[in-house]
């Protein structure tokens, strides 16, 4: 199943914390072996921007790539196939239903023309 938007956007700050840790100890620790003197303060300033570029990377991958996965499922052969589309509402690929001619979200019932 695919994230929500949300779920992409905590993911990717999550991993940007961690990110931004490793990255503030390690720019300590390389500017310095390649002869590059810099203080504490542009130091962070560096990391933030990196930071930020680093959510933004992430979030519009993890969309891209969420939003080209196939979702072409069938259920076991009764006579009926499993489709599934984007819901707006729940913000995922979720399985469409029809009844009376009027297909709809299976999840949260949105009517899907």
């Amino acid at each position: 199943m695919s994230q929500t938007k949300k779920q992409s956007f905590i993911e990717a700050c999550t991993n940007t914390a961690v990110g931004f840790g490793i990255s503030l100890l390690f720019i300590f620790i390389i500017l310095p072996l390649l002869g590059i003197h810099s203080t504490p303060g542009k130091n962070v300033t560096i990391t933030l921007y990196f930071t930020v570029i680093s959510i933004a990377r992430s979030y519009v991958l993890r969309r891209f790539f969420n939003r080209t996965k196939a979702k072409a499922t069938t259920e076991p052969y009764h006579g009926t196939l499993e489709v599934y589309a984007h819901c707006f509402e729940c913000e995922i690929e979720m399985p469409v239903k029809e009844k009376d001619g009027v297909l709809y979200c299976s999840n949260c019932g949105l009517i899907h023309f």
